[in-house]
């Protein structure tokens, strides 16, 4: 008897339960949807919230340069609604908004400080008209911002070209590869155009080259310097070569007018790469081979260093025998 009881009201609890976790279930599902519901409603009002932008200066007067250090960053008040603000909360703003600078007056602190100021209040209108129309701008912080210029000073210097070639087997340069244009204009302080004698180009490696290779390549970025230019063309002339040999007389320098230097022998071999379209030009006169009487300074030298001071820019791959002679000296 008191087992059977025992059944019926275990039954009956867990009957209870069922209804009790069905009914939690229901409540929160209910829960959910009225908090959703709320949060919805709560987005569509509008707040005020602070956020930071990035920021881009532009169009500096073409006689002055900025060279302090500018703000990456703007922090706008901003009205909108909740949807917005979330928004920019998780993801912030990548593109930047822009100052004009030749649109806004900028002073100058006084006579005896060389810094500038802009108030960032005169931007305001122009800001607004760059971010969603649902956002009212407020104000902006820092409410504003300095610049130190400095006078831009203009100097004309080479471009040298940093490019690695790997030619096809057979090939090689027709002619020394060109830079167009070969110079440019560089614009910025004095202290850092005096000393600036060339701008390189970005590295390039050009591979299995058998043909004129015509590439447009940009210049390698100076902080504190602009370009006229900001890519240059280089052009690499490709030929099929062939080898090409040549005996070319040695001569002799820096002999003082009492002596007479003779050297054993008074010719090197040469040997060298050449496109096929040059192979007539490898004539002896072309090539300047000589002996450095100074170089006795050593009275210790047997022999003399023979220095190729003269050949055609066109061939590559020189080699040359012997590269040092014997020498004779005698009174005249």
């Amino acid at each position: 008897m008191i087992l059977r009881y025992l059944k019926i009201t275990l039954h009956s609890f867990n009957r209870n339960r069922v209804k009790i976790r069905n009914s939690l279930i229901v409540f929160f599902i209910f829960l959910c949807i009225s908090t959703g519901i709320w949060f919805i409603n709560a987005l569509r009002k509008n707040y005020i919230s602070a956020l930071a932008f990035p920021v881009k200066f532009v169009n500096f007067p073409k006689d002055k340069l900025s060279v302090g250090e500018l703000p990456a960053y703007i922090y706008l008040n901003i009205k909108s609604s909740g949807y917005i603000l979330l928004t920019y909360r998780f993801f912030h703003p990548s593109s930047p908004v822009e100052i004009d600078m030749k649109t806004y007056p900028i002073y100058r602190l006084s006579d005896a400080n060389p810094k500038h100021y802009l108030l960032t209040s005169l931007v305001m209108e122009d800001i607004e008209r760059q971010i969603p129309n649902e956002v009212k701008v407020l104000d902006i912080k820092p409410d504003s911002i300095y610049f130190l210029f400095d006078k831009v000073f203009t100097k004309r210097v080479p471009i040298v070209p940093s490019v690695k070639i790997d030619f096809t087997k057979q090939y090689s340069f027709k002619d020394i590869p060109g830079v167009n244009p070969d110079s440019i204009d560089v614009f910025g302080p004095k202290i850092l155009t005096d000393t600036l004698q060339f701008v390189k180009t970005i590295p390039l490696h050009l591979k299995n080259i058998n043909k004129t290779t015509e590439k447009s390549i940009e210049l390698q970025k100076i902080y504190g310097l602009s370009f006229s230019v900001k890519k240059v063309t280089i052009n690499v002339p490709v030929e099929k070569y062939t080898e090409a040999f040549v005996n070319i007389p040695i001569e002799t320098k820096n002999v003082p007018d009492s002596l007479q230097l003779k050297v054993l022998p008074n010719f090197i071999h040469l040997s060298c790469r050449v496109g096929l379209s040059n192979y007539d030009r490898i004539k002896p006169y072309y090539f300047k081979a000589t002996v450095d009487f100074s170089d006795l300074k050593d009275k210790n030298l047997k022999n003399l260093k023979v220095q190729l001071d003269e050949y055609p820019r066109m061939i590559s791959n020189i080699k040359y025998q012997p590269q040092k002679v014997d020498f004779i000296i005698k009174k005249k």
